[in-house]
């Protein structure tokens, strides 16, 4: 529901449609973050697989941004999809929490290494350092740092969920 087709991309959807060559059509996403266009923290490129042909779709993988997997080849268009999300901080922390605690599934079932307060501190700082410096995020002023911490913040709830159940595993087995 966060997602938006332009006009533009809309035409060259019809015209992808009939062709036979590609299996799916992968496009370019425009975030927009804190109403605002990004490019920095990772926002651009970010290319998603929407548009795809039924019959050649083989299965979803993934749990968060499930994407489809296709029998044959995937093309790529031009116009980007408009991506409207992180309008302001309680609706993206609404979001995060269930995103967080499917992630946190995942790295518990994999059997994580042990959560401690050192990885705690780590993981939420890589991410900070990755979104505002590796990805540019100080490009966008003062959004660029809000997104930067969010996504530093999300980090660590994945993490902190992890030692949750670690924690609990271990309570459990000692009974």
């Amino acid at each position: 529901p966060d997602e938006r087709i332009s006009p533009q991309l809309k035409q060259e959807i019809l015209t992808a449609v009939r062709q036979e060559t590609y299996a799916a059509f992968k496009m370019p996403r425009k975030n927009y973050w804190w109403g605002k266009e990004f490019k920095g923290c990772g926002a651009w490129p970010d290319y998603v697989t929407r548009l795809f042909k039924k019959e050649r779709l083989k299965k979803w993988h993934g749990i968060i941004h499930e994407s489809p997997e296709v029998n044959g080849e995937i093309g790529v268009l031009a116009n980007p999809l408009l991506h409207f999300t992180h309008r302001d901080l309680e609706s993206g922390l609404k979001k995060s929490t269930s995103w967080t605690r499917m992630e946190a599934q995942l790295l518990f079932e994999a059997h994580h290494p042990p959560i401690t307060w050192w990885r705690l501190a780590k993981v939420t700082a890589q991410m900070f350092f990755k979104k505002y410096f590796l990805e540019k995020g100080f490009t966008e002023g003062t959004e660029g740092f809000i997104e930067s911490a969010v996504q530093a913040w999300n980090r660590f709830m994945v993490y902190e969920q992890v030692w949750e159940m670690q924690k609990q595993c271990k309570q459990t087995s000692k009974r």
